[in-house]
């Protein structure tokens, strides 16, 4: 496989496994976005989560860099999260998901 699709490779199938293996799905998929956006180029981490409340913020973060399995917060919390991504995508790229 070309070295150039092996990050995207990797990132669907962590993502898949997230899935298949009963993660929070809302979770597995925001991570999957925001990590994709990020090696794209797209300035998720600089505009998108700067521009978030400070508490809201802290939640997203703390959902991001938490392991799956490890992950407390409520699901509809995550998927309000999720939301927010996409409307971000949405109005500020060229790909809709």
């Amino acid at each position: 496989m070309p070295s150039f699709f092996e990050p995207i490779y990797d990132l669907t199938l962590r993502a898949m496994k997230g899935f298949a293996g009963g993660q929070l799905p809302q979770a597995v998929f925001l991570k999957a976005v925001f990590q994709f956006a990020r090696d794209e180029g797209y300035p998720v981490k600089e505009q998108w989560l700067r521009e978030l409340p400070a508490e809201y913020q802290e939640g997203v973060i703390a959902v991001l860099r938490t392991p799956l399995q490890e992950i407390c917060q409520p699901p509809e919390s995550i998927e309000r999260m999720r939301q927010d991504l996409m409307e971000y995508l949405r109005q500020k790229t060229d790909f809709w998901l």
